[in-house]
C-alpha cells in the first residue's frame, strides 16, 4: 500500500470536485476520498434540499 499524501474527506459536489481537478494538476497518485458510501447516492449533495447554487 502506497502513502497517500492528500486526504479528501466527503466525496459529495466539493469533495469530487477538489479531487479531480488536483488530480488534473497532477497529483492523482497522491490523493485519496474517504467517501462512506461507495455509491457516493448517500452524499451531502444527493440529500440536500436546496442543491448546489
Amino acid at each position: 500500500m502506497t502513502m497517500k499524501k492528500i486526504v479528501v474527506v466527503g466525496g459529495s459536489i466539493i469533495g469530487s470536485s477538489t479531487a479531480y481537478h488536483m488530480a488534473m494538476a497532477g497529483a492523482a497518485d497522491r490523493i485519496v476520498v474517504v467517501e462512506p458510501d461507495p455509491t457516493y447516492a448517500l452524499a451531502a449533495a444527493p440529500r440536500s434540499a436546496g442543491g448546489v447554487h
